[in-house]
């Protein structure tokens, strides 16, 4: 598994910021803990595809963030080099772990990828954090 290392970002950037986009929607998950990020081409509304965050433990979703449909292709075919997958321009899955605190202690962050960048097949991206070591899915409480 591939380890990667990204730059913090709170807020989100522009979207002709790829490079920090990518690492937005990474550092947003790790701060919404364990579940999952989906965005897809077909639900763009006004020109814009919006990135939904669904937690494991609610169930509940939120829109974190937006980009115009424009560059969404090219968002996918960044995301899978950046997380240490290089062939996955157009499809394809991929795991990879970041480093970040949690609890107090750095902890590796454990994510798996799945990328469709297709226009015949689907243009989507589901990016999960499934796994923060020595705190989910190890410890009880974390399962609450």
């Amino acid at each position: 598994m591939k380890t990667i290392s990204i730059q913090p970002a709170d807020r989100e950037p522009d979207g002709q910021d790829l490079p920090r986009y990518l690492d937005f929607l990474i550092c947003r998950l790790m701060k919404s803990g364990i579940g999952g990020i989906e965005a897809d081409r077909t639900l763009s509304h006004d020109g814009k595809v919006d990135f939904v965050f669904t937690g494991h433990r609610t169930g509940a979703s939120e829109v974190i963030g937006s980009i115009p449909e424009v560059l969404f292709r090219p968002l996918l075919a960044r995301f899978g080099p950046r997380c240490g997958a290089d062939g996955m321009l157009y499809a394809g899955h991929t795991l990879f772990a970041c480093e970040h605190e949690c609890e107090g202690c750095k902890r590796f962050h454990r994510f798996s990828l799945f990328i469709c960048n297709e226009p015949t097949m689907g243009v989507w991206l589901r990016l999960y954090l499934y796994c923060i070591d020595g705190v989910w899915p190890m410890r009880q409480e974390a399962r609450l």
